[in-house]
């Protein structure tokens, strides 16, 4: 798998506060908070009500709550059907 392709993310758990620091998530069976680094190159940067905001490789992007990841690149455009 090459650097600019993100692997197959289990999101299992989801848990919003309006605290920061009381937020997470669990993917592929970890808990992480905002700002862990839960593979290389890939950080959570925001845990939302609904979302968790991402970055990789630089490029921010969103997943719904719960929301598994397949793997794959990253797109900056969402590509149309």
């Amino acid at each position: 798998m090459d650097s600019d392709t993100l692997p197959p993310l289990r999101y299992s758990a989801h848990v919003y506060a309006s605290l920061p620091e009381k937020r997470s998530i669990v993917l592929n069976g970890k808990a992480w908070t905002e700002g862990d680094s839960p593979l290389p190159n890939l950080v959570v940067e925001q845990i939302q009500q609904d979302v968790t905001i991402f970055s990789f490789n630089g490029t921010t992007f969103t997943l719904a709550a719960l929301e598994d990841w397949p793997g794959g690149k990253i797109d900056e455009e969402p590509k149309e059907e």
